[in-house]
């Protein structure tokens, strides 16, 4: 529900808002952060791809509102974190017959860390 009403909260600004293009790209970026951490919450690996697309457009918002730290730590902290994340996903998926997708995790114990 918080999420619904985030996502038209985003929505109505961005209809609402004036014309510029970068209010347009702040929108969707927004908009899509919010898809992103569904997805991943899901535990659906069209996260990763959106959470890519979400921080490429988020690194672009920042560099032209001249907030540098946050573009590195976006595209140097949160970009490589969504491949890697993606990389590992897609590697130890099982080949299952149906429409479910099975993850094989391994954990590791307090004392192994």
């Amino acid at each position: 529900m918080l999420i619904v009403g985030a996502v038209l909260i985003s929505a109505s600004a961005a209809i609402f808002g004036g014309n510029s293009l970068s209010g347009y790209i702040n929108e969707v970026t927004a908009i899509l952060t919010l898809l992103w951490v569904l997805l991943l919450a899901q535990g659906k690996v069209s996260g990763h791809i959106i959470g890519i697309i979400a921080t490429l457009l988020y690194g672009y918002c920042t560099i032209t509102e001249s907030l540098y730290g946050e573009t590195i730590i976006g595209l140097l902290v949160t970009l490589p974190t969504c491949i890697v994340g993606y990389r590992v996903w897609t590697k130890n998926k099982r080949n299952t017959t149906d429409k479910e997708e099975v993850v094989i995790v391994n954990y590791i114990s307090w004392r192994e860390r």
